[in-house]
């Protein structure tokens, strides 16, 4: 597989790093070693983040919350749609070896 940059980690920072990567027209491969947002699907079901949600916004993306601060559901959805989106296709499950 041949891109300009690898993307390892699809949560918040990667998607981040890759919606601005391809803005600038760079060809990527975006990798999880998990489901998007990996980290975040350990939090306790129904967990609210400490800070507002205009805190955990990535780059402009508004997220939809039912109150101040997103739980854990919300938030998780929120990255979905934030690479659907960008069209950032991440290829999940996938453990990254070796970049050459």
């Amino acid at each position: 597989m041949d891109a300009d940059v690898a993307v390892v980690g699809a949560g918040p920072l990667g998607l981040a790093v890759a919606a601005e990567l391809k803005k600038r027209g760079l060809s990527l491969l975006i990798f999880d070693k998990g489901c998007l947002g990996k980290t975040i699907q350990w939090f306790p079901i129904g967990m609210r983040f400490f800070s507002s949600a205009k805190e955990v916004e990535v780059g402009n993306f508004p997220i939809q919350s039912g109150g101040e601060k997103p739980t854990r559901e919300e938030y998780l959805a929120y990255l979905r749609a934030f690479a659907r989106f960008h069209d950032l296709k991440v290829s999940t499950y996938e453990t990254v070896q070796r970049i050459e």
